[in-house]
Order: structure tokens, then C-alpha cells, then sequence
């Protein structure tokens, strides 16, 4: 898909420390419903909000903030896209994430990210 990957790792590692601020709960949402993508929504705009802080991350914080967008605008920015699918890969159980992922394709995710992910799965397409 001809992204960054440093920046894609970075932007996961930033996510990942959202995380770790946050007071976790209990979920018992799926993790493609309705709640559960408020909550990726949610976790997207604190992560951003972390990041414009620190002046070093403050570049990456639209992205951070886009990556819970799509589903919804269909943001046009491609690390956004690969860390929302790699967000809710994290909450998915291993054994069912690549056919939830793949039934999310262009509803949820962006449509190449999900093809690249089955891809380097070794899955059809």
C-alpha cells in the first residue's frame, strides 16, 4: 500500500499508550458494533489529544483522530485506515478476526486495507 511503516508502528505504539491511561472496562459488545466503534471513536480523539501535547507527536495527532473516522467519512488518509483495522484487530478474538474484518470491508474499514490484511494472511480476496 506504499505507507510509512515506521510511521504506521508509531502511530500503533501512540494508540497503544491511549490505552494504557485509560480506565478499562468490562466489554461485552461486539467488537464491530455500534458501542464498540464510540468507544474506538473515543479512544481515537484521546489518543490525538495526547498526541498534539507532546510537540514530537503533535504531527500525528489528525491521523490518530482519523483513524476512528472512516467508517463514517471515509477519511482519505491511508495510515488512518490501517490503524483503525489494526485497532479493532486488538479487541477481535484471533480465530474469528479475519472473517469479521472482512465482513466489515467498506463499512467499517477501507475496503485495500482489508485485502492487504487478508492478503498477508494468505486469504482469498
Amino acid at each position: 500500500m506504499a505507507l510509512d511503516a515506521a510511521a504506521a508502528r508509531r502511530l500503533g505504539l501512540l494508540f497503544a499508550l491511549t490505552g494504557a491511561v485509560a480506565e478499562p472496562e468490562h466489554d461485552a459488545f461486539d467488537p464491530l458494533s455500534r458501542f464498540a466503534r464510540e468507544r474506538r471513536a473515543a479512544a481515537a480523539r484521546r489518543a490525538a489529544s495526547i498526541a498534539a501535547a507532546v510537540p514530537r507527536f503533535a504531527g500525528d495527532a489528525p491521523v490518530l483522530a482519523a483513524s476512528a473516522r472512516w467508517y463514517e467519512e471515509r477519511a482519505g488518509e491511508p495510515l488512518a485506515a490501517v490503524l483503525g483495522v489494526a485497532v479493532a484487530l486488538d479487541a477481535l478474538p484471533p480465530h474469528d478476526a479475519p472473517r469479521l474484518i472482512a465482513a466489515a470491508a467498506g463499512t467499517q474499514f477501507d475496503p485495500a486495507v482489508v485485502q492487504a490484511y487478508l492478503a498477508a494472511l494468505g486469504m482469498p480476496t
